[in-house]
């Protein structure tokens, strides 16, 4: 929940997520990355991460007011390798939102609230 406008921008060194390290088998370690935060017309900002070595491209959507609450998010990338490769996108978006303690549902009898979430 930081202040959005203290966001790196501009030419930084990151580590990028885990998950993209080990599907794209790329080792751990920082990585040159471009950042920059832009704001939107509906109240909104994105906050965006280039990778130009790594051929990826993470945007996150946000509110511009407090608690600057995470609305979705597009990931770019390319997947495989040499003349085979190809550009994907994947997006979220956050379709519900329920406060309440996550961590104390986890039996089936909380099965109904994935319909709640939008996730069924």
């Amino acid at each position: 929940r930081l202040d959005p406008e203290r966001l790196p921008t501009g030419e930084v060194e990151l580590l990028p997520g885990s998950m993209f390290l080990r599907l794209r088998h790329v080792s751990w370690g920082l990585a040159e990355a471009r950042a920059s935060l832009a704001d939107e017309e509906d109240g909104m900002k994105v906050y965006t991460l280039e990778y130009p070595e790594l051929g990826r491209r993470l945007a996150i959507r946000f509110r511009a007011a407090f608690p600057h609450e995470i609305e979705g998010w597009e990931e770019t990338y390319t997947s495989g390798f040499g003349p085979g490769a190809k550009v994907l996108t994947t997006r979220a978006v956050r379709k519900a939102r329920l406060l309440d303690p996550y961590w104390i549902h986890h039996d089936l009898k909380d099965a109904p609230l994935r319909h709640q979430l939008g996730l069924d």
